[in-house]
């Protein structure tokens, strides 16, 4: 995930639908399920 991840939880919101899972990539292999702490974690590393 990237930053761009925010605009899915911007959509989630808008639309009152929860995240369940996130792509991290291109295959089916790189979907993994949602953790809000990860989000925040991959947004504002630490250290940063």
């Amino acid at each position: 995930m990237d930053p761009k991840g925010g605009a899915a939880i911007s959509i989630a919101h808008t639309i009152g639908k929860p995240l369940m899972f996130l792509g991290t990539g291109q295959g089916y292999d790189d979907i993994i399920p949602f953790s809000p702490e990860r989000v925040v974690a991959d947004l504002f590393p630490e250290g940063s």
